[in-house]
């Protein structure tokens, strides 16, 4: 074999190492965890004591027990992300789909805290409404958010800034 060709074979071996790594990184930055956003409102009651498409689909869960529920306990239990806590690897991204019946938000937040409804974090012990939730992005019903990709390691804290119990913790490792 000339020298020429062993340069080019060489050359064409090395491209393809390369490319093979780099196709080897866009599918292990490609994965995407997804956080199910629960809630199970009654759209009768809701509608009522809310407005008019505060709620659009029946989950059974009154206005009235779940203001109830948050009385007693500080939190509505069916009102939840969906897992509250998982891992992922740096690279990685997560995004939250709204399988519930009202709007929700999914928030990066420093620290949790309130949110935008001044009852809703009195109820539930949330404090006052923290500076992320200011610019609520809201995530109706059906739909999902973009995937937000997370690359610095360590614990990355979400939360709906509608109400403010339903948090999640994602832990990033390297």
């Amino acid at each position: 074999m000339s020298q020429r060709n062993s340069r080019s074979m060489a050359l064409h071996l090395g491209l393809g190492v390369v490319v093979a790594s780099l196709t080897g990184v866009a599918v292990y930055t490609s994965g995407v965890s997804t956080i199910r956003i629960e809630d199970r409102c009654d759209p009768a009651s809701f509608n009522a004591a809310v407005a008019p498409g505060t709620c659009v689909q029946d989950g059974g869960t009154t206005f009235d027990e779940f203001i109830a529920e948050l009385r007693a306990t500080g939190v509505a239990e069916h009102w939840r992300f969906k897992e509250d806590e998982f891992h992922i690897r740096a690279g990685e991204a997560v995004n939250a789909f709204n399988i519930g019946g009202e709007v929700h938000s999914f928030t990066e937040v420093q620290n949790f805290g309130g949110g935008v409804v001044q009852v809703l974090n009195d109820l539930s012990g949330a404090g006052p409404t923290i500076q992320e939730c200011t610019a609520l992005v809201p995530v109706p019903p059906g739909t999902t958010t973009a995937a937000k990709v997370l690359t610095t390691p360590g614990v990355h804290k979400f939360q709906c800034c509608i109400h403010p119990w339903m948090r999640s913790e994602v832990t990033v490792r390297r």
